[in-house]
C-alpha cells in the first residue's frame, strides 16, 4: 500500500455474475455490503503490505477483488473519465483489456482444493501520488 490512509476492502466471489456486478457498480456503490459476494473484509491500511486469510473455503474457484479505499467513502473513487484514482487489484494480478477494463472472473479467479493455498494481490495506483506518504 502507498499510504497509511483509510482501509482495504477484500471481497471473494464464487461466481462470475456477483463478480461482475461488483466490478460495474464498485464506484457507485460500497464494496462490503455487496450481496452478490461471498465473503468481504476490511482492515485499516497500513503503508508496505498486509495479509488477510480465509479458513474453511469449500474447494472452488473464487475471484479476489482489494480496493485501498484512501478516502474511506468505502468505494473505488473514480476520477471525470472513469479511471481509478485510488488503488485497485484483483486476483492472480489479473488486469483488463490494456488498463482500460477490469479482467474476467475466470482471470481473476485462484482454485482452493483441499490443501492451503496462498496468493498475492499487487494494488495498481494512479499515476498521482498519495497526499499522505505515511
Amino acid at each position: 500500500m502507498r499510504s497509511a490512509r483509510g482501509e482495504i476492502l477484500i471481497a471473494l466471489y464464487d461466481d462470475s455474475a456477483g463478480f461482475q456486478s461488483a466490478i460495474a457498480n464498485v464506484g457507485q456503490r460500497r464494496l462490503m455490503p455487496d450481496s452478490g459476494r461471498l465473503i468481504g473484509t476490511a482492515i485499516r491500511a497500513k503503508r508496505g503490505t498486509a495479509s488477510r486469510m480465509f479458513t474453511q473455503l469449500p474447494p472452488g474457484r473464487y475471484a479476489i477483488i482489494v480496493v485501498h479505499d484512501e478516502d474511506d467513502d468505502g468505494r473505488l473513487s473514480k476520477g471525470a473519465l472513469g479511471v481509478p484514482t485510488e488503488g485497485y487489484g484483483f486476483g492472480n494480478d489479473a488486469r483488463g483489456f490494456l488498463g482500460l477494463s477490469a479482467p474476467s472472473f475466470n482471470a481473476a479467479a485462484i482454485t482452493i482444493g483441499n490443501a492451503n493455498v496462498s496468493t498475492a494481490v499487487t494494488l495498481i495506483y494512479p499515476d498521482t501520488p498519495s497526499s499522505e506518504g505515511k
